[in-house]
């Protein structure tokens, strides 16, 4: 047994607007609120995939990238992050398809820096082949820092793995510091299969959340 059930719009009661319309060729017009979530599949979009919130941990470590093979790139989001002790230099590396261990060579890095205490201010910029892909100095346990960066094309084969961010923060010398670096893993062109974050000197991250976004060309 078959059944239709015939109107022209959906509308929830408390609603000033009509949430679905229905066209008279059956085509559908919806109306989405501020709170409505678009799955990564339609058109562009930023999607939350994780997030982890420090507590005294050693690191933070995302694993299964090529899960999300769907995103063209990976997006961080760093708030509030705090090491145990002070002055230490925030660090990460990744970890790519045919390898168990953690990449420790053939980052090219490049940074340029701000600081100023209040009183004067002073720049710099590094660069050369490091360990690490991200490389944080000088981050101080009274305030730490919040910020971003991108890992685009992180399932491509046929490209290196760019990383581009910011960050601002304290550092140990109580320096306001504004942190713009980029770096790419310059190994292979395997693909992504985990990410790590820590502190240098067997320190801790104390508090603070690192959130991780996909990002879908439309």
């Amino acid at each position: 047994m078959s059944s239709e059930l015939k109107l022209t719009n959906i509308k929830h009661p408390s609603s000033g607007s009509n949430n679905l319309v229905l066209a008279s060729d059956g085509s559908a017009t919806t109306t989405l609120s501020s709170t409505s979530v678009v799955p990564a599949s339609i058109g562009g979009s930023m999607h939350l995939i994780q997030k982890q919130t420090a507590s005294s941990d050693s690191l933070i470590e995302f694993t299964n990238l090529n899960n999300y093979s769907s995103f063209n790139d990976l997006h961080f989001v760093f708030t509030n992050i705090v090491p145990t002790a002070d002055g230490e230099e925030f660090l990460s590396q990744i970890k790519v398809s045919g390898d168990t261990n953690y990449k420790t060579t053939n980052y090219l890095y490049v940074d340029t820096r701000q600081y100023n205490n209040g009183s004067g201010g002073l720049g710099g910029d590094n660069n050369g082949n490091t360990g690490h892909l991200i490389i944080i100095p000088y981050t101080g346990n009274d305030g730490g820092f919040s910020g971003f960066a991108t890992i685009h094309g992180h399932q491509k084969t046929d490209n290196k793995k760019f990383c581009i961010g910011q960050i601002a923060g304290r550092t140990s010398t109580n320096y306001i510091n504004l942190f713009n670096f980029g770096t790419f893993y310059d190994g292979n062109n395997n693909a992504l299969t985990a990410i790590k974050f820590f502190i240098d000197s067997s320190s801790t991250i104390s508090s603070g959340s690192i959130t991780m976004y996909g990002i879908k060309d439309a």
